[in-house]
C-alpha cells in the first residue's frame, strides 16, 4: 500500500446504451472506467504499465453517488460542465467489467449545453475519470521499455471528465489478445515518440525516474 494515495487518470470510450440521452434533463448514462491495460503516469513512481482490478469491492464509488462529484471538461476544475447525478456502478458490458454512471450536463452553462449535445451526437466520444490508487501489487518489469507493471487493486474515483484524447484508443473495439504477461506487451510504446522530443537533460531525468520506479516495483 502506498504511503499516500497515488492520483491517476484514465479514459475510455463513451457508450450511451442501454440508457438513451434525456434531453429534458440533459442526462446521459455513460461508461467511464474499464480494465484495459496501458501505460499511465503515477506521481512519485513514474510511468507504469497499469492494470486495474474492476469490481464492486475494488472500486470505491461512494463519492460519485453522493450527488457532489463534478463532471468536468478535460479535468479542469475551473470548467465544471455538470454533475455526476448518481447510479454509479460496476456492471458487465460485452463480457467485461466497466464503471458506468449517469451524468447531468448543466443547462445554465453554455459549455454544458454544447458538451451535452456533442456527447449525445457522438462527436465527443471519450470519457476520463480521476482516481486515487490506495493499494497495488508490483507485477514485475516490462522487458521492452523497462517500465514497472503495477496492478491497482483498490481505487477511489473522484470525478468524471469529457476529454479529447482516450487513455487507450482500442477501448470499445476489438481488443485482441489479453496482455497479462509482460512478453505479450507490444514493443512500440508512447515512450519512443516522447523521447524523440526530449532534451538530453529531460532524458536523463526520465531514466532516473524509471530506475526509481523499477526499484519500487522490485521491493
Amino acid at each position: 500500500m502506498p504511503d499516500k494515495p497515488i492520483k491517476a487518470m484514465r479514459s475510455t470510450t463513451v457508450t450511451v446504451e442501454p440508457v438513451q440521452p434525456d434531453d429534458a434533463t440533459q442526462s446521459i448514462d455513460i461508461s467511464f472506467l474499464s480494465e484495459e491495460s496501458g501505460i499511465n503516469y503515477w506521481p512519485g513512481i513514474g510511468f507504469v504499465h497499469e492494470h486495474l482490478v474492476i469490481s464492486p469491492q475494488s472500486v470505491n464509488l461512494e463519492y460519485l453517488n453522493s450527488g457532489n462529484a463534478p463532471l468536468l471538461a478535460e479535468h479542469n476544475p475551473g470548467r465544471q460542465i455538470g454533475v455526476v447525478s448518481g447510479n454509479a456502478r460496476i456492471e458487465n458490458q460485452d463480457g467485461r467489467p466497466v464503471g458506468r454512471a449517469v451524468v447531468r450536463f448543466s443547462p445554465n452553462d453554455p459549455h454544458g449545453v454544447i458538451y451535452y449535445k456533442d456527447v449525445r451526437d457522438k462527436i465527443r466520444t471519450n470519457v476520463s475519470c480521476q482516481y486515487d490508487v490506495l493499494a497495488y501489487n508490483p507485477m514485475g518489469v516490462d522487458p521492452n521499455d523497462g517500465f514497472p507493471i503495477m496492478q491497482a487493486t483498490r481505487i477511489t474515483v473522484s470525478e468524471i471528465s469529457i476529454v479529447s484524447m482516450p487513455f487507450d484508443r482500442t477501448v470499445g473495439t476489438d481488443r485482441g489478445a489479453k496482455r497479462d504477461e509482460p512478453e505479450q506487451t507490444p514493443a512500440e510504446q508512447p515512450k519512443t515518440t516522447e523521447e524523440n522530443t526530449m532534451t538530453e537533460q529531460e532524458k536523463a531525468a526520465l531514466e532516473a525516474e524509471k530506475s526509481a520506479a523499477v526499484e519500487a516495483a522490485r521491493s
